[in-house]
């Protein structure tokens, strides 16, 4: 089936479409072929998400998507395929903290904000960047992190860096991985030979980035669309939601964990206060490891077919092995027993986004970026699970180590 008969009517032999423009704000949308004709819809039969984004561009032959804000910023974004949710194609994935997006953002909007050597390291992710060499993944914590920041203008500039860098890459939600990583463990162990693939981390699939609330097709209205089409539907859709929400006008309350800080904060000093010894201390703690993950734990476990009898010789055998060879969750354990065993840590709400979505992140990305102390965090667990992550404290210190050099 050409591209013609996909849309209802057959295009002349050598004739294809070159773009789909979806103008918002007039309700009209439009198709333009090779030869230089166009057809243009007045009602677009497309609903609208939001008055940021006022002009959508689907470029079917390489498959991208442009996006046009109210105040004329251009956002460019690449989309999946039924090949492939993840065309990463070698280019290295480098997760950065949110203060180093902040970087990036003053790079572009307030250079003098920046010292000259950390300046000179974000052109240069930058360019990067907008040359595709490298992938900027954007995560949910970006987005709350993002759209809680009152001062309007500075929120759109880091919005707008954000969503114009990661180019439509998404870190999956965290949730999910974990998830992922129990269940692919635990079929390896207890199921069949073949435990089945994972679905890549980083991703252009549509709602990654919240994947763990459940997938949501917002075009269910067009299920007629021929899969490819239905794909690139949904995909659009995602990026201009996520994307105007960050860039909206008003800014969004990052969203309360109630007795999160208090229930780590109690561990951690209850612990102080026991005098035990290093073993007796990585008991406890991996005590409420599996406590915190007990529903995570018995959902994958019977995802994956073990008897209540495998998952109790689970719990009182291999499981520290197991969790030791996971990406994420064995990073995150680690991370965890460093800090609750540290009499002296003091527990904020921001330490379960750098625990939950730093871990995930060094798990599985080429490089990470982010504050001081999680790298040391992170660098130490990582050694204890011998293994080798790249790990910086700044942008200048990744763009020194010499590691991207090879793009150049």
């Amino acid at each position: 089936m050409n591209e013609g008969e996909r849309f209802g009517s057959p295009l002349p032999e050598g004739v294809f479409l070159i773009f789909v423009e979806m103008d918002w704000a007039h309700g009209t949308c439009r198709f333009v072929r090779s030869d230089g004709k166009e057809a243009v819809l007045s009602n677009s039969p497309f609903p609208r998400f939001s008055d940021v984004i006022v002009k959508s561009t689907y470029f079917m032959k390489i498959n991208r998507i442009m996006l046009e804000t109210e105040r004329g910023d251009l956002l460019g974004a690449e989309l999946p395929t039924l090949d492939s949710m993840s065309p990463k194609n070698g280019r290295p994935v480098i997760y950065l903290d949110q203060k180093d997006w902040s970087s990036l953002a003053n790079a572009i909007h307030g250079r003098d904000r920046l010292a000259p050597a950390e300046r000179r390291a974000a052109d240069e992710l930058i360019e990067l960047a907008r040359a595709r060499k490298i992938i900027l993944p954007m995560s949910s914590a970006h987005m709350a992190e993002t759209c809680k920041w009152t001062d309007s203008s500075r929120r759109y500039r880091l919005a707008l860096t954000i969503s114009q860098l990661s180019g439509g890459w998404q870190m999956h939600d965290p949730l999910t991985v974990r998830r992922d990583e129990f269940r692919r463990s635990l079929r390896y162990r207890y199921g069949p030979a073949q435990s089945g693939a994972m679905q890549d981390v980083f991703t252009l699939a549509p709602n990654a980035i919240h994947s763990s609330r459940g997938r949501n097709r917002p075009l269910e209205a067009h299920e007629e669309l021929p899969p490819d089409l239905q794909l690139a539907a949904d995909a659009m859709s995602s990026i201009s939601s996520h994307f105007s929400v960050m860039l909206d006008r008003e800014h969004i309350e990052q969203g309360k964990t109630p007795g999160w800080v208090e229930k780590f904060q109690f561990i951690t000093d209850w612990l102080a206060q026991q005098g035990h010894n290093g073993q007796q201390k990585r008991r406890s703690t991996d005590v409420y490891f599996l406590d915190d993950a007990r529903k995570e734990i018995a959902e994958e476990a019977r995802n994956a077919g073990l008897t209540v009898q495998q998952l109790q010789n689970w719990i009182h055998g291999p499981w520290k092995d197991d969790v030791a060879q996971m990406p994420c969750l064995g990073l995150y354990r680690e991370v965890l027993h460093e800090k609750q065993v540290n009499g002296g840590t003091g527990w904020n709400t921001n330490d379960l986004t750098d625990l939950m979505y730093l871990t995930c992140a060094a798990g599985y990305a080429d490089h990470v970026v982010a504050e001081r102390s999680a790298i040391s965090q992170l660098k130490q667990a990582s050694k204890r699970l011998k293994r080798t992550i790249s790990l910086y404290r700044n942008l200048d210190e990744l763009i020194s180590s010499g590691a991207l050099d090879e793009l150049y």
